[in-house]
């Protein structure tokens, strides 16, 4: 049992204490003894306001009813005045003192020494090793009698906790025993399933809200089974495919998803035309009398038809010979490939590096000698980087007249979807001996293993379609 001299504090703890010149012990269980030394001649500080930043409240999952705080649950409102903490003025959590008898909540005072290393109401120094507990305090806080959370209501108007008898828990128990209650307590405020709209459910009507009150409960259509939502049905029945709907002109019951198949199809009562291309409109019924009816004149029908679709297809015949003569010409009046040939160049990397001209074994064509001469670099600096590939002519000063090649030019790849491949033509004999083909073929750097140009061990292969013809005329 506490002294009367700690009771007094209790109730006085807004005002600073005399120092004295013992040390009151640490052990809780003890009354601090009453001071008998006359106060100090040296007026005593005042204490200060102290602003701590508290910590973050985790923000609730719904509302508008959390769990009421612990103040508002005790019965005896005004033990909160003895059992007051003294920085964040809430019930005391783990009570502890200084060693003037000062109570605070273990967090709260934990975190103001860290800021300021003195009770925030005597302003001693103080350690956390001159903190103690309070058994009497925590035992007199163990029994204080409290309301269950749920039996209060939030007023978000006004931020008021009330007393809601009807619909919140009537339930009272301790303070050490409040916990075990409210984890079974079934008026706990639940968020519903199916939708943060409808707020808190108590759990004791959780589940007569999920099966017949909440509004987006999934609800199976009795037509098509699919889940909508409650407040959603009448939307969906106005849509539903399977719902059974009237035929606008039969008045025969149809799915509403196949209304459109029947009319268009089905409907005996839907308006035709007949298939053999008499004029007027029928009923769909009457389409087998009319066929009994109108033998003769079907059939003429279908000579008509017959007629005009032979006629048709003779026309398009004739267009399709047409096209076909003209594509033939085509064929007829190109160049023939005289000749083709594949030069395998062997050890391309060290041609690449040695910047050497290099040329393919002479061939004849038209009585002419012919060679395919490639550099590996470029034939001038303006083409540094790239391969150049050309035609020559060996021993041009035999010719008589000129000759126009048309010839093409292709660097094999593994893939042939990846040849490199240049169409060209030229007149010789050229002066000089120049020969004709393409400056900037392909870049040096792409023929390599790994893009497929080697179809060998460090080999590329050249190949070359040629057509040789005389000519007159320049190109």
């Amino acid at each position: 049992m506490a002294s009367p001299t700690l009771l007094r504090r209790l109730s006085s703890s807004s005002s600073p204490l005399p120092s004295r010149s013992a040390s009151p012990s640490h052990t809780s269980s003890q009354s601090p003894p009453s001071s008998t030394e006359p106060p100090s001649s040296q007026p005593q500080p005042q204490p200060q306001p102290l602003h701590l930043p508290l910590p973050a409240q985790t923000p609730l999952s719904f509302s508008p009813d959390p769990r009421a705080p612990i103040e508002v649950c005790l019965v005896e409102r005004g033990v909160l005045e003895e059992m007051r903490c003294g920085i964040c003025l809430g019930l005391l959590k783990k009570p502890h003192q200084c060693r003037q008898g000062h109570l605070f909540c273990l967090s709260c005072i934990e975190r103001a020494i860290v800021i300021n290393p003195l009770c925030p109401q005597c302003r001693d120094p103080l350690a956390r090793t001159d903190l103690s507990r309070v058994l009497y305090v925590e035992n007199k806080l163990a029994t204080l009698r409290v309301h269950c959370p749920y039996y209060f209501t939030l007023d978000t108007s006004t931020g008021d906790w009330k007393p809601d008898p009807e619909r919140g828990c009537s339930h009272v128990s301790s303070l050490e025993k409040l916990s075990d209650h409210v984890s079974t307590c079934d008026f706990e405020p639940r968020l519903c399933p199916f939708s943060r709209n409808c707020g808190a459910v108590r759990l004791r009507d959780l589940e007569k809200h999920k099966r017949s009150e909440c509004a987006y409960r999934p609800v199976p259509c009795v037509h098509c089974t699919l889940d909508v939502q409650a407040a959603k049905m009448e939307e969906h029945l106005a849509k539903c495919p399977a719902v059974q709907v009237q035929c606008p002109q039969c008045d025969e019951e149809r799915a509403r998803g196949t209304l459109n198949i029947h009319l268009s199809k089905e409907c005996p009562l839907g308006e035709i035309k007949c298939s053999f291309g008499c004029p007027l409109p029928m009923l769909r019924r009457d389409l087998p009398q009319h066929c009994l009816e109108k033998v003769t004149e079907h059939i003429e029908q279908l000579r008509l038809m017959h007629v005009a679709a032979i006629t048709s297809l003779r026309e398009e015949l004739k267009s399709a010979q047409s096209k076909f003569n003209e594509e033939l010409d085509q064929l007829k009046r190109m160049p023939r490939i005289d000749r083709k040939l594949t030069w395998p160049v062997d050890n391309w990397t060290r041609v690449l590096q040695h910047n050497a001209f290099a040329r393919s074994k002479s061939f004849t064509l038209e009585g002419q000698s012919w060679y395919i001469g490639l550099y590996p670099n470029g034939d001038d600096e303006a083409n540094r980087g790239y391969v150049s590939v050309f035609l020559f002519q060996d021993e041009p000063s035999r010719l008589e007249g000129r000759l126009h090649v048309d010839f093409t030019i292709r660097i094999l790849n593994r893939d042939p979807r990846r040849y490199v491949s240049k169409a060209l033509k030229g007149n010789f004999p050229i002066s000089g001996g120049q020969g004709w083909g393409e400056c900037k073929f392909v870049k040096a750097s792409d023929l390599t293993e790994s893009n497929g140009f080697f179809m060998k061990f460090d080999q590329l292969q050249i190949e070359i379609d040629i057509a040789v013809r005389s000519a007159r005329t320049q190109i």
